[in-house]
């Protein structure tokens, strides 16, 4: 058996690259379906604080205000925040590594959205136990995650399957954008496959929320069958199995 290939860490110049193209997302169904399913998931009164950990471009961000609630935005990409705060000044979108603690109190957020971040982190089991620790009791936590099998082939697929003859004709529009688009996603594919990123199954996801001290976890489907939606909640009792 071949050993496997030992990549450097994606650096800086990845990223910003990376956010340059990132928003033809937006031109995909299956990925704003996904945001809008985030979004849903929480089920928070309006006004509420809600973290959105490793914001990217903003795209959830942008979602999470429309729908009435107060937002904090970070992320580790210089590139990515630029984009955020255009679309999103109200949220400061703020530099933050999310393998590092954040520097708020404990009990300080409603809701935590996370998507697509999860798998990019060194120790996802230590940010979840610190998005734990600032969550407030009771407090919900939706984060989607690609899945160990991720194609944007298939992706791509749905979005056409789903489009009329006038979105199809849009579509073909943005084909330079999603080729290149494509070609990140087959240099993150490359750093799943060589164990550098977490593509973990349903179960193992479950898992790790349960034994971070979340409950109900549900999991499903999301992205075109190509990604994991996981919802859960801290315990709304102190004496539950909460780590904080």
């Amino acid at each position: 058996m071949l050993e496997k290939i030992k990549l450097p860490p994606l650096g800086v110049w990845f990223w910003t690259h990376y956010a340059l193209i990132y928003d033809v997302l937006l031109r995909l169904r299956p990925y704003t379906a996904m945001l809008d399913e985030i979004v849903d998931g929480l089920g928070l009164e309006r006004a509420e604080l809600v973290l959105d950990a490793g914001c990217g471009s903003g795209n959830l961000t942008r979602r999470l205000l429309n729908r009435g609630y107060r937002v904090h935005a970070v992320d580790s990409s210089p590139g990515m925040l630029q984009r955020a705060a255009a679309k999103c000044p109200e949220a400061d979108p703020q530099t933050q590594n999310l393998d590092q603690s954040l520097p708020c109190a404990q009990g300080t957020y409603a809701g935590i959205t996370c998507s697509n971040v999860l798998y990019s982190l060194p120790n996802p089991r230590k940010t979840l136990v610190d998005f734990h620790r600032i969550l407030k009791p009771g407090g919900c936590l939706i984060i989607s995650n690609p899945g160990r099998q991720f194609s944007m082939r298939k992706v791509l697929e749905r979005h056409w399957q789903d489009q009329k003859w006038s979105g199809r004709l849009q579509f073909l529009a943005q084909v330079p954008g999603l080729l290149l688009l494509t070609a990140f996603n087959l240099i993150l594919l490359r750093r799943q496959q060589a164990d550098r990123f977490f593509f973990p199954g349903a179960e193992q996801l479950r898992q790790l929320f349960q034994e971070t001290g979340f409950e109900k976890v549900e999991v499903r489907s999301t992205y075109a069958g190509q990604g994991w939606l996981v919802s859960a909640r801290k315990p709304e009792s102190r004496f539950g199995r909460g780590l904080s």
